[in-house]
This record gives structure tokens, C-alpha cells and sequence, in this order.
């Protein structure tokens, strides 16, 4: 086994660095990857072989830019990125679309949820502004 140089070491770390960060920002495929790791409770190499896709491949991918779902081009980027890994394009869409759909849920519940809240205090707060009996009194009849 060949020993790596300091350059090579210091890019392998380098390298590292850039996968990782790409896992914290929505903006690369790494996020994606790493949120469908989350969501299906597995680890990397569970993934690796889901995709076909060598750890290198994985590396690779995680680095692309993440196709917007909504735009007609969407299956065509991600069969390039595929391209790229290289891995299984069907895989990896699978992957994308069930992040991205989680991801929407998730931000509409919370904005509903918001919304279902705020609604609710001020339904609460009108109704005690109109009520001619306190809130404290109306606490105490209840049986």
C-alpha cells in the first residue's frame, strides 16, 4: 500500500470538509442524503448500496447542487448527477423526491401550525374581551 503525501492528505481533508458542509446546506444533493438517512433511520452504507453507488460515488454526488423538484428540467439534473456518482438514477430520484416531500410537509405543518395557534388565542382573547364573566370565573365553573 502506497503512503498518501502531505498534499494529498491535506485535499482528503479538504475534500471532508466540503462533504460535510454540503450535508448542513439545502442547496446540495449532500443535504438531501443526508436528511434520507435521517428519515429512513440507515446508515451510509445502506445508502451506498441502495443507490448502487460506491462511497467515492456518494462523495461525488453529495457535492452537486440540488435540482429544484419544481422545474420540468428535475428528472433530467438528477439523471446527470447520477450520471456523475456514477449511481442508480431512479434510486437517487427516489431519494430526492421523498426528501423533498417530507421537507414541504414538514414547513406546511409548521406553518399551519402557527397559524392554528395564533387563531386560537386570538379566538380566546375575543371571547373573554366580549364575555361580561372573567376568565377566571369561567375557570372556576367548570366542573
Amino acid at each position: 500500500m502506497q503512503k498518501k503525501s502531505p498534499e494529498i492528505k491535506r485535499i482528503d481533508q479538504i475534500h471532508r470538509k466540503l462533504i460535510d458542509r454540503a450535508t448542513d446546506d439545502p442547496f446540495f444533493v449532500g443535504w438531501a442524503l443526508a436528511k434520507y438517512l435521517q428519515i429512513q433511520a440507515i446508515n451510509l452504507a445502506d445508502l451506498a448500496s441502495g443507490l448502487k453507488c460506491a462511497p467515492e460515488g456518494i462523495d461525488r454526488v453529495a457535492l452537486c447542487l440540488l435540482p429544484d423538484h419544481k422545474k420540468v428540467t428535475f428528472a433530467a439534473d438528477v439523471q446527470k448527477i447520477a450520471a456523475f456518482g456514477p449511481c442508480n438514477c431512479e434510486a437517487l430520484l427516489h431519494v430526492i423526491r421523498t426528501v423533498m416531500s417530507v421537507h414541504v410537509m414538514q414547513e406546511t405543518a409548521a406553518d399551519s401550525l402557527g397559524g392554528f395557534l395564533m387563531a386560537a388565542r386570538d379566538h380566546i382573547e375575543a371571547s373573554t374581551e366580549n364575555s361580561p364573566i372573567s376568565p377566571k370565573e369561567k375557570k372556576d365553573d367548570l366542573p
